[in-house]
Protein backbone atom coordinates (compact mmCIF):
# COMPACT_ATOMS: atom_id res chain seq x y z
CA UNK A 1 0.00 0.00 0.00
CA UNK A 2 2.64 2.56 0.95
CA UNK A 3 4.74 2.07 -2.22
CA UNK A 4 1.72 2.68 -4.48
CA UNK A 5 0.95 5.86 -2.59
CA UNK A 6 4.57 7.02 -2.86
CA UNK A 7 4.59 6.26 -6.62
CA UNK A 8 1.52 8.46 -6.89
CA UNK A 9 3.49 11.32 -5.34
CA UNK A 10 1.91 11.09 -1.90
CA UNK A 11 4.28 11.53 1.03
CA UNK A 12 4.06 8.59 3.45
CA UNK A 13 5.52 7.96 6.85
CA UNK A 14 5.31 4.74 8.85
CA UNK A 15 4.52 5.29 12.52
CA UNK A 16 4.66 2.26 14.79
CA UNK A 17 1.63 1.80 17.03
CA UNK A 18 1.25 -1.10 19.45
CA UNK A 19 -2.53 -0.66 19.48
CA UNK A 20 -2.81 -0.70 15.68
CA UNK A 21 -0.56 -3.77 15.46
CA UNK A 22 -2.64 -5.56 18.10
CA UNK A 23 -5.82 -4.64 16.23
CA UNK A 24 -4.55 -6.23 13.00
CA UNK A 25 -2.88 -9.25 14.64
CA UNK A 26 -5.86 -11.56 14.15
CA UNK A 27 -6.39 -10.46 10.54
CA UNK A 28 -2.74 -10.97 9.67
CA UNK A 29 -2.79 -14.44 11.24
CA UNK A 30 -5.97 -15.35 9.35
CA UNK A 31 -4.58 -13.93 6.08
CA UNK A 32 -1.41 -16.02 6.39
CA UNK A 33 -2.99 -19.28 7.66
CA UNK A 34 -6.71 -19.06 6.88
CA UNK A 35 -7.44 -19.95 10.50
CA UNK A 36 -8.68 -17.69 13.29
CA UNK A 37 -6.52 -16.23 16.02
CA UNK A 38 -7.71 -18.12 19.11
CA UNK A 39 -7.68 -16.66 22.62
CA UNK A 40 -8.79 -18.72 25.62
CA UNK A 41 -10.03 -17.36 28.92
CA UNK A 42 -8.52 -19.29 31.82
CA UNK A 43 -9.25 -18.27 35.42
CA UNK A 44 -7.38 -20.42 37.93
CA UNK A 45 -7.65 -20.35 41.71
CA UNK A 46 -4.55 -20.34 43.92
CA UNK A 47 -4.82 -24.12 44.32
CA UNK A 48 -5.02 -24.68 40.55
CA UNK A 49 -8.80 -25.10 40.20
CA UNK A 50 -10.97 -23.68 37.42
CA UNK A 51 -14.30 -24.86 38.87
CA UNK A 52 -15.81 -25.98 42.15
CA UNK A 53 -16.64 -29.49 43.31
CA UNK A 54 -18.43 -31.59 40.66
CA UNK A 55 -17.63 -28.91 38.03
CA UNK A 56 -19.91 -26.34 39.67
CA UNK A 57 -19.24 -22.72 38.60
CA UNK A 58 -16.78 -20.96 40.85
CA UNK A 59 -16.25 -17.21 41.04
CA UNK A 60 -12.49 -16.79 40.91
CA UNK A 61 -11.97 -13.38 39.38
CA UNK A 62 -12.64 -9.78 40.46
CA UNK A 63 -15.13 -7.43 38.80
CA UNK A 64 -12.34 -5.96 36.62
CA UNK A 65 -11.73 -9.39 35.10
CA UNK A 66 -15.44 -9.79 34.39
CA UNK A 67 -15.44 -6.48 32.55
CA UNK A 68 -12.31 -7.56 30.65
CA UNK A 69 -14.08 -10.80 29.65
CA UNK A 70 -17.05 -8.88 28.26
CA UNK A 71 -14.74 -6.52 26.36
CA UNK A 72 -12.99 -9.52 24.83
CA UNK A 73 -16.31 -11.08 23.88
CA UNK A 74 -17.24 -7.81 22.19
CA UNK A 75 -13.94 -7.55 20.30
CA UNK A 76 -13.87 -11.13 18.98
CA UNK A 77 -15.74 -12.36 15.90
CA UNK A 78 -17.14 -15.50 17.54
CA UNK A 79 -17.29 -17.17 20.94
CA UNK A 80 -16.52 -20.88 21.40
CA UNK A 81 -17.61 -23.13 24.25
CA UNK A 82 -18.63 -26.72 24.92
CA UNK A 83 -21.91 -28.45 25.63
CA UNK A 84 -20.52 -29.42 29.04
CA UNK A 85 -19.97 -25.76 29.94
CA UNK A 86 -23.48 -24.88 28.77
CA UNK A 87 -25.04 -27.78 30.68
CA UNK A 88 -23.07 -27.04 33.89
CA UNK A 89 -23.29 -23.23 33.92
CA UNK A 90 -26.30 -22.32 31.71
CA UNK A 91 -24.40 -19.17 30.64
CA UNK A 92 -25.67 -16.31 28.49
CA UNK A 93 -22.47 -15.89 26.43
CA UNK A 94 -23.34 -12.40 25.32
CA UNK A 95 -21.75 -9.01 26.00
CA UNK A 96 -23.01 -7.01 28.96
CA UNK A 97 -21.21 -3.67 29.17
CA UNK A 98 -22.38 -0.17 30.12
CA UNK A 99 -26.01 -1.28 30.50
CA UNK A 100 -25.99 -2.67 26.95
CA UNK A 101 -26.55 -6.30 25.99
CA UNK A 102 -25.03 -7.41 22.69
CA UNK A 103 -25.58 -10.84 21.16
CA UNK A 104 -22.59 -12.64 19.63
CA UNK A 105 -22.25 -15.63 17.28
CA UNK A 106 -21.60 -18.73 19.39
CA UNK A 107 -19.98 -22.01 18.33
CA UNK A 108 -20.56 -24.97 20.63
CA UNK A 109 -18.68 -28.26 20.65
CA UNK A 110 -21.44 -30.80 21.29
CA UNK A 111 -19.97 -34.10 20.18
CA UNK A 112 -22.98 -36.19 21.26
CA UNK A 113 -25.71 -33.64 20.39
CA UNK A 114 -26.68 -33.37 24.06
CA UNK A 115 -27.98 -29.77 24.17
CA UNK A 116 -31.66 -28.94 24.06
CA UNK A 117 -33.54 -25.90 22.88
CA UNK A 118 -34.13 -25.05 26.56
CA UNK A 119 -30.55 -23.85 27.02
CA UNK A 120 -30.45 -20.13 27.71
CA UNK A 121 -27.77 -19.57 25.03
CA UNK A 122 -30.25 -20.54 22.30
CA UNK A 123 -31.93 -17.18 22.99
CA UNK A 124 -28.99 -15.03 24.12
CA UNK A 125 -26.62 -15.79 21.20
CA UNK A 126 -26.81 -13.95 17.90
CA UNK A 127 -26.48 -17.27 16.11
CA UNK A 128 -25.51 -20.79 17.21
CA UNK A 129 -23.29 -23.19 15.29
CA UNK A 130 -23.38 -26.63 16.87
CA UNK A 131 -20.39 -28.87 16.12
CA UNK A 132 -20.97 -32.60 16.58
CA UNK A 133 -19.36 -35.91 15.66
CA UNK A 134 -19.75 -36.39 11.92
CA UNK A 135 -21.01 -39.97 12.38
CA UNK A 136 -24.12 -38.70 14.21
CA UNK A 137 -27.19 -37.66 12.28
CA UNK A 138 -29.17 -34.65 13.48
CA UNK A 139 -32.59 -36.23 13.93
CA UNK A 140 -34.54 -33.09 14.86
CA UNK A 141 -32.66 -29.97 13.74
CA UNK A 142 -33.63 -26.81 15.58
CA UNK A 143 -34.36 -23.75 13.49
CA UNK A 144 -31.77 -21.01 13.67
CA UNK A 145 -28.92 -23.42 14.42
CA UNK A 146 -26.23 -24.49 11.97
CA UNK A 147 -25.05 -28.06 12.47
CA UNK A 148 -21.50 -28.99 11.54
CA UNK A 149 -20.17 -32.54 11.61
CA UNK A 150 -16.52 -32.79 12.59
CA UNK A 151 -14.10 -35.71 12.50
CA UNK A 152 -13.36 -37.34 15.87
CA UNK A 153 -9.86 -38.12 17.06
CA UNK A 154 -9.54 -40.09 20.33
CA UNK A 155 -13.19 -39.36 21.21
CA UNK A 156 -12.74 -35.62 20.73
CA UNK A 157 -13.76 -33.36 17.91
CA UNK A 158 -10.93 -32.37 15.60
CA UNK A 159 -10.07 -28.77 16.52
CA UNK A 160 -7.83 -28.33 13.47
CA UNK A 161 -10.82 -29.10 11.25
CA UNK A 162 -12.95 -26.72 13.33
CA UNK A 163 -10.50 -23.83 13.00
CA UNK A 164 -9.99 -24.50 9.28
CA UNK A 165 -13.77 -24.33 8.83
CA UNK A 166 -13.95 -21.07 10.78
CA UNK A 167 -11.12 -19.64 8.71
CA UNK A 168 -12.82 -20.65 5.46
CA UNK A 169 -15.87 -18.69 6.63
CA UNK A 170 -13.68 -15.60 7.10
CA UNK A 171 -13.68 -15.72 10.89
CA UNK A 172 -10.53 -13.88 11.99
CA UNK A 173 -10.63 -14.45 15.73
CA UNK A 174 -12.26 -16.67 18.32
CA UNK A 175 -12.71 -16.21 22.08
CA UNK A 176 -12.86 -19.49 24.03
CA UNK A 177 -14.64 -19.91 27.36
CA UNK A 178 -14.80 -23.56 28.35
CA UNK A 179 -13.73 -26.12 30.90
CA UNK A 180 -10.42 -27.81 31.44
CA UNK A 181 -10.93 -30.63 28.93
CA UNK A 182 -11.14 -28.33 25.91
CA UNK A 183 -8.44 -26.00 27.23
CA UNK A 184 -6.12 -28.94 27.73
Amino acid sequence: GQCKLQHAGIQCEYIFSEQVNAFYQAYEYWHARKKPWVTAKIAISADGKIAGAKSQPLTITQEECCTFTHQQRLNHSVLLTTATTVLNDNPQFNVRLDNAVIKKPLWILDRQLSLSSNSRIMHTAEHVTLCHADNLAVSEPQSGIDYVGLIQKANRLDLQQLFSLMGAQGIHDCWVEAGGRLLQ
